[in-house]
């Protein structure tokens, strides 16, 4: 029979749970040696697989917002002069409401990517989704360039977030071929 080792690490990789009914299970085959086990021994792990419908759901919502962060660095130039205008900035101050963007995307990739390591990568780009959506609004009623830049940093942030987990996301809702279909 199994030792007691093989049997601990039985009990840690198989979850014991049963599959949600209409729900595809997938089994994959672990070899136990790599654990440091002293002999062989197969260990099936159950997996469970999101519905199709889930699955492209997910990407859907992944790819609308790393479409709008990333749409959102480049659009506002359209409209620089207007602002410039309206906000009563030269072309020297009002560039840095884009920059700023940039900046704050930027640095902050490696920083959301460590944290949705540590955490959910869910509920971090959630929070990502929220805080673009945040800085957004605030865009919108600016009435002044230092506003401007404030909520362009916190679109910036919440773009990071959401540019840094999109494809972990989908990497985990999809398998096999159809994950270079998500990610190609």
């Amino acid at each position: 029979g199994p030792t007691a080792a093989e049997q601990t690490l039985f009990k840690r990789l198989v979850p014991a749970v049963a599959a949600p009914q209409g729900r595809p299970m997938i089994f994959i085959r672990a070899d136990a040696k790599a654990a440091r086990c002293t002999s062989r021994c197969n260990i099936y792990m159950k997996i469970h697989a999101p519905h199709i419908a889930y699955k492209w759901l997910i990407f859907s919502v992944t790819a609308i917002g790393v479409f709008m962060s990333t749409l959102d660095g480049g659009i506002v130039n359209i409209a620089l002069p207007v602002m410039a205008r309206d906000l009563n900035a030269g072309l020297e101050r009002i560039q840095w409401v884009v920059s700023v963007y940039l900046l704050t995307t930027t640095c902050f990739l490696p920083v959301f990517g460590k944290l949705s390591d540590m955490y959910s990568r869910k509920y971090l780009y959630l929070t990502g989704f929220l805080l673009f959506g945040l800085g957004s609004l605030f865009a919108a009623f600016s009435q002044s360039l230092s506003w401007m830049i404030f909520s362009r940093v916190v679109q910036g942030l919440g773009a990071s977030a959401m540019i840094s987990n999109c494809q972990a996301i989908i990497a985990k809702a999809f398998r096999g071929k159809d994950r270079g279909r998500a990610l190609g």
